[in-house]
């Protein structure tokens, strides 16, 4: 079976628009809630999230930020694991062992249910890295939101992950 499209605009930090508000305490709650293991940041469409985000991470410096732009196409649990894999492979590069193929390709639930606290386990633990799943109102498949949970649940203390929604 041949890999999922990979996109790499999905991939790309927005930029924050030339005349943006600054919101001094909210960036400062951001600041603050985004050194957990888990952000999420809700708020209705146009009311900056993305922004807000995109100013810390260009403000702090913030290294290794993986920035995944969500679409109601990613609402597929082979298809949005690939797009988290393809973002993080330099996190775990050389300890990959055949995980690469198993993401490609389509593999059973339970495989995957088992590869992924693998997968979260072998992120870089020496190092502070940001996922970012941006619009996530699109995913909603309950088996995705399961497959979600487990990753989290594994995940190494030096890695947040950052969720911007409209609604949960």
């Amino acid at each position: 079976m041949d890999a999922p499209l990979i996109l790499p605009v999905k991939y790309k930090i927005p930029s924050p628009r030339e005349h943006y508000i600054l919101r001094e305490e909210a960036m400062n709650k951001l600041e603050e809630a985004i050194s957990h293991r888990l952000t999420i940041v809700k708020a209705g469409a146009g009311s900056g999230k993305t922004t807000l985000l995109s100013i810390l991470i260009k403000r702090k410096k913030l290294k290794h930020p993986t920035w995944i732009t969500m679409d109601s196409g990613m609402n597929q649990v082979f298809l949005f694991w690939n797009y988290v894999f393809q973002g993080l492979k330099d996190e775990i590069e050389g300890q990959l062992d055949g995980m690469k193929e198993s993401f490609e390709g389509s593999i059973q639930k339970e495989i995957l249910e088992n590869m992924l606290p693998i997968f979260a386990c072998k992120l870089s633990q020496k190092e502070e890295h940001y996922l970012i799943l941006d619009d996530f109102q699109y995913i909603t498949d309950p088996y995705l939101l399961k497959t979600l949970q487990i990753f989290l649940h594994n995940i190494p203390d030096q890695m947040h992950v950052v969720i911007l929604s409209r609604e949960l």
